[in-house]
């Protein structure tokens, strides 16, 4: 258990009108006795005003489809609560609202509140298409950094000096906002996770808000340039992953005794934990 838990505010992204939804998300929050606000999600048109273009040549290589009025209020919705990170210079756990919640959820939320500031962007949410790392263990909890970073926004902590990064290196509408994030190298920060996951798709939310995703016809030249940027990306990944390393990643941890005893443990020959 986490001891002297700083509980992060807690932002959960749902569109006004999604009840049944809603409703899901109070009752999994009610379980764990965790407080939380609704974040009324943005539509496209309000969504594209967080935006200085709508650039729909390069969301179609990223994607190969053209990008729907939901993508953008999700994207701007994220871009908001980054903003609002950045205003009230505080870190945020940030959610969407199709969410199921393990029973160990509050005490990796009081994890990520203690780490989020040093290591920037701590991801809570299970994955299936990542790749990840370990950097050891905080209290339950075993602190892993994402090689390959995964899909989807439903649940991570963001620190006020990323949030910075994030809405810099996103002036314009480009891709989903999971396939930005995905992008580490554009602002400079690796995504990290607490293991055990503690928040998972909700089987009783099916069916996306998004909008119908349907992909474009695209000729040979398109093709080829979706080829080149998603090799681009790749090599961009390798490079940032490379000038990472397990003392930097160490590095970025608070320095608190649970730290300090581990590493003395660790002196000894006994398991290191921080």
């Amino acid at each position: 258990m986490i001891s002297g838990e700083s509980m992060l505010p807690i932002h959960v992204i749902s569109l006004a009108e999604a009840d049944d939804r809603r409703r899901s998300a109070r009752a999994e929050m009610a379980r764990q006795s965790v407080d939380f606000e609704f974040f009324d999600a943005l539509d496209g048109d309000r969504g594209a005003g967080l935006f200085d273009r709508i650039d729909k040549e390069a969301f179609v290589l990223a994607t190969g489809r053209q990008p729907t009025g939901g993508e953008i209020g999700c994207f701007a919705s994220h871009k908001a609560l980054w903003q609002r990170c950045v205003d009230q210079d505080r870190a945020l756990l940030i959610m969407e609202d199709d969410f199921r919640l393990a029973a160990e959820f509050r005490a990796a939320v009081a994890a990520a509140g203690e780490l989020v500031d040093p290591l920037g962007l701590v991801r809570l949410q299970d994955e299936r298409r990542g790749a990840s790392r370990p950097v050891g263990r905080y209290g339950e909890f075993q602190v892993e950094r994402y090689t390959k970073t995964p899909h989807c926004t439903m649940c991570y902590a963001v620190s006020p000096a990323v949030a910075a990064r994030l809405i810099e290196a996103n002036p314009a509408f480009r891709a989903p906002v999971d396939v930005v994030m995905k992008q580490v190298w554009t602002y400079g920060n690796p995504m990290y996770c607490l293991t055990p996951y503690t928040v998972s798709d909700h089987p009783g939310c099916s069916g996306s808000v998004i909008g119908a995703r349907v992909k474009c016809d695209r000729s040979a030249a398109t093709r080829l340039r979706r080829f080149l940027l998603k090799a681009g990306w790749q090599w961009r990944r390798l490079r940032f992953n490379l000038a990472q390393s397990r003392r930097a990643d160490r590095s970025r941890l608070p320095d608190t005794p649970r730290r300090a005893e581990g590493e003395a443990g660790a002196s000894r020959g006994e398991p290191a934990s921080l």
